[in-house]
């Protein structure tokens, strides 16, 4: 008996399933997202009713058109009335949408038509969208390494330093989702930040590094990011390069300065952590650089000083402040 009916609900189950992904491919969302432009004319000239229930969804009828790059549909979608600046459930313009997806053309169309070319996106009406408040079209293309569109946003005045209510930068936004080097090294040498903090007190270095972005984190370091940053729970760079097992950079950074003997809020040292994670590798370079940054911060014995003699400081402990 209990058999049958986990069977029951197991077909109720993908009956409902079947049922949602049936109505996904119908009506005018369906085939604006299959690219059908006939259809899509077809539905805008015959049934009014079919534009309204599309705006209705969460996903907007041009938004969904800018995801395709098919600009047939969206001037469609224009003829009809559309707002090309309007926002849609997920809290995002057309113009975010066509950045975020690289169709530059599509870009150039909306700013063509007025659309801001730092317009914010806002919160999404459903929690089962991201949501990316406060996220210019900027945001949305070098957070997807889209470089040609980035380039077309900046021709227009788009604002390369703005950030989002999380307080993320252009900068972040590579570090945490393309990681692109290309996009990077351009917001770079317009004089983005590289040491900005969000809203949690993370760089972008620190972004990059948490998510392995090997190439990304160099080209920082190497751009001058602080080694001394202090994120959530006081990790430094070096303690996130050390929960990774990323050598090279943890060499980077401990030659930029870096403290291998900083403690985070857990009271561990960068070498701790790499213990914890088995990277023995990065475990003995982190040991023996604690070893002399022990050695050096230990002061001299006084001695007698020979007359006219330069005094000569001992050195200092590096600190996490640098």
């Amino acid at each position: 008996m209990y058999l049958i009916a986990a069977v029951v609900v197991a077909l109720v189950g993908v009956s409902l399933l079947v049922l949602r992904v049936l109505r996904s491919r119908g009506g005018l969302l369906g085939a604006i997202r299959q690219g059908k432009a006939a259809r899509v004319e077809a539905l805008l000239r015959g049934k009014p009713q079919a534009l309204a229930a599309a705006r209705e969804s969460v996903r907007g009828p041009l938004q969904a058109a800018a995801a395709t790059g098919r600009r047939d549909i969206v001037d469609l979608l224009l003829a009809h009335g559309v707002d090309p600046a309007g926002i849609d459930g997920w809290g995002q313009g057309a113009l975010h949408v066509a950045a975020l997806h690289g169709h530059v053309e599509l870009v150039r169309r909306f700013l063509e038509l007025g659309v801001d070319v730092n317009q914010r996106a806002r919160r999404a009406t459903s929690d089962k969208v991201p949501a990316r408040p406060g996220a210019t079209p900027l945001h949305f293309a070098c957070g997807a390494g889209q470089l040609e569109v980035l380039n077309a946003l900046l021709e227009k005045g788009a604002a390369w330093d703005s950030v989002d209510e999380r307080a993320l930068s252009a900068l972040h936004e590579v570090a945490a989702r393309s990681g692109s080097v290309e996009v990077a090294r351009r917001l770079l040498a317009l004089g983005c930040a590289v040491d900005a903090v969000d809203c949690l007190g993370q760089t972008p270095l620190m972004l990059a590094l948490a998510y392995k972005r090997t190439a990304l984190a160099a080209l920082l370091v190497a751009h001058g990011a602080s080694p001394h940053a202090r994120g959530p729970m006081e990790f430094t760079p070096l303690h996130l390069a050390a929960l990774r097992g990323l050598e090279d950079l943890v060499s980077a950074l401990l030659a930029a300065g870096a403290n291998p003997l900083a403690a985070n809020d857990l009271g561990q040292k960068p070498v701790d952590v790499a213990r914890a994670e088995g990277h023995a590798a990065v475990a003995a370079l982190l040991e023996e650089a604690g070893a002399r940054a022990a050695v050096t911060s230990v002061a001299p014995e006084p001695t007698t000083q020979q007359e006219g003699a330069a005094v000569v400081a001992p050195p200092l402990p590096r600190t996490s402040e640098g």
